[in-house]
């Protein structure tokens, strides 16, 4: 999912598809999101619930979700679901107000 101009208004974007093994970073679920607009001056103001939950990236900032794979990719760490493996990312491309919202970032996050 990809969105420019996003506005939650107070809901909630909920990433959670199902793991299986052998799946990397590009198989999750993955969302691009920039908040708000310059014009309306609320360019990167978060006004919602972000959930990030097993097997899911989130780009902030950014809707090149691409950005968040080759970043991963990067640090040497393992997308999985052994003990110090890596199943939820989120990554934050430009300076976010989060004061109007949250961001989870927890695979053992369910919809509650």
């Amino acid at each position: 999912m990809i969105s420019e101009n996003t506005n939650l208004n107070g809901a909630v974007v909920y990433l959670d598809p199902i793991y299986k093994d052998g799946n990397t970073i590009t198989d999750g679920s993955k969302a691009g999101l920039v908040f708000g607009s310059e014009e309306a001056g609320n360019l990167n103001k978060i006004d919602g619930k972000l959930v990030v939950a097993e097997n899911s990236t989130l780009s902030l900032g950014t809707t090149d979700t691409a950005i968040a794979e080759n970043a991963f990719a990067k640090t040497g760490l393992t997308w999985g679901n052994g003990d110090n493996d890596v199943l939820a990312a989120a990554y934050i491309n430009a300076p976010q107000d989060i004061s109007g919202g949250v961001l989870i970032v927890d695979i053992k996050c369910n919809k509650r």
